[in-house]
């Protein structure tokens, strides 16, 4: 059992969430208070809950976002946006001390007068309406809300291939395993499985690795992950393969049309410039 678990399912503590689920998003984070004996001294230091093991925190203190500040009490200065552009610059960052250095930019914000009326909003940020229980952890979403009776849960289960027909699903061994409802495809969908262009279920043939191919419905997450791992596809890869952005433009295979951004006439303006800069300009990001 990982810490998320622990403190979202036993302890009922929602405001760490879950997101990738690797330790890479960083919305599981939470504070670890450890004694070093021989330094005798406590020292601080963020984990991803979503990694760590409840066993390796025996005798050490777990602070959670809940822990810092909440709209029922008081919220700490580093979740009020109106405090924060005071708060020091050594409590600023959490990964000040990091070892490869934080991230230049800029960020730019207009200081508005102290004497400033609040009803007058010119120079004021515009808050979302729920910006202080993000900061706080107590906005509520759909996986925070405690399980109804007979709930079920769903975990999918996504392709592997780049581009393949879909020969056959198999999905004996998934039914098998306790607390398994039903595995849904695209053939249990009752209405149109293609929403505004996009594909709920695959169907046929996957266009990418990790499109959704089916899902596995059971009375828990833990059940519906461990069968969604016992579906077998049988697929049958469809050449050629297109991995890199090179290979699409070289088999001219495009997601949507070609878009052109023109001003004025063109041609008529190359005629009359001293010099014309031709290239190509590309970014992989995109």
């Amino acid at each position: 059992m990982n810490l998320l678990f622990y403190l979202r399912k036993i302890l009922h503590l929602t405001g760490t969430k879950y997101g990738c689920g690797s330790g890479g998003c960083g919305s599981c984070t939470v504070m670890v208070s450890r004694y070093d004996p021989k330094t005798k001294k406590i020292h601080h230091y963020p984990v991803t809950a979503c990694l760590v093991p409840i066993c390796s925190l025996y005798g050490v203190a777990v602070t959670t976002v809940e822990g810092i500040g909440s709209i029922k009490t008081r919220i700490h200065p580093v979740q009020d946006p109106q405090k924060f552009p005071d708060i020091p610059e050594n409590f600023m960052s959490a990964v000040d001390n990091f070892p490869i250095g934080t991230p230049q930019g800029l960020q730019m914000f207009q200081c508005v007068n102290p004497h400033q009326p609040p009803q007058d909003p010119v120079g004021h940020p515009m808050m979302h309406k729920s910006a202080i229980k993000h900061a706080t952890g107590e906005a509520v979403y759909v996986d925070d809300m405690p399980p109804v009776a007979q709930e079920l849960f769903l975990a999918v289960v996504t392709s592997t291939r780049a581009h393949a027909k879909i020969i056959a699903i198999d999905v004996s061994e998934a039914l098998a395993l306790p607390g398994v409802v039903d595995v849904i495809t695209a053939e249990d969908v009752p209405g149109d499985n293609n929403h505004n262009g996009e594909v709920l279920y695959a169907q046929n043939e996957v266009i990418c690795v990790g499109q959704i191919v089916c899902t596995v419905a059971a009375d828990t997450y833990a059940h519906a992950k461990d069968a969604a791992k016992k579906v077998r596809i049988a697929y049958e890869d469809i050449e050629p393969r297109i991995i890199t952005i090179e290979q699409a433009l070289e088999h001219n295979s495009f997601l949507a049309d070609e878009k052109k951004i023109e001003q004025g006439n063109v041609e008529q303006a190359f005629k009359h410039v001293d010099q014309i800069i031709e290239g190509k300009w590309s970014w992989p990001e995109k």
